[in-house]
């Protein structure tokens, strides 16, 4: 018994401390609901804020940022109920915009449509995957930013 109940408050200072960790990559606003803990992914962490979140907004969904240059600002009064957003350079949402569960956002192509450029892709992103930073060898330089 003592073992259950130690556990359990093992698992929840493991929780909090994640959450404290992840605080340092995103603001959010007043009023505003969001949860970091399963859905925000910095692959290569910077000393920044990563993603901004407006006030009175609802937001879920997972927010991956796959360089240390991403930005994601999500306006006030928004809803993300759900969905991706794979970010490299910027993504920004205004302000009373509302997006339904299962939308996958991205602003990039995540892979050269040249073979020749792509072709170190699956051994780079398996090699980081082992060593447990998904994207730390990840080749951005011939990926083009979807940015108009």
């Amino acid at each position: 018994m003592i073992n259950i109940i130690f556990n359990k408050i093992k698992n929840v200072l493991t929780r909090k401390k994640r959450i404290t960790k992840l605080g340092q990559y995103y603001t959010i606003g007043d009023e505003s609901i969001y949860n970091p803990e399963y859905s925000l992914e910095v692959r290569i962490p910077a000393d920044r804020k990563f993603l901004t979140i407006g006030n009175n907004s609802v937001v879920m969904g997972k927010y991956i940022f796959e360089t240390n240059r991403g930005s994601i600002k999500i306006g006030d009064r928004s809803y993300i109920g759900g969905g991706m957003f794979i970010c490299t350079e910027s993504i920004t949402i205004g302000n009373d915009v509302m997006f339904s569960w299962g939308c996958t956002v991205v602003d990039n192509n995540a892979h050269s449509l040249k073979s020749a450029d792509r072709i170190n892709d699956v051994r780079d992103w398996a090699r980081g995957y082992k060593e447990g930073s998904i994207a730390k060898y990840k080749n951005w330089d011939k990926v083009k930013n979807l940015l108009l």
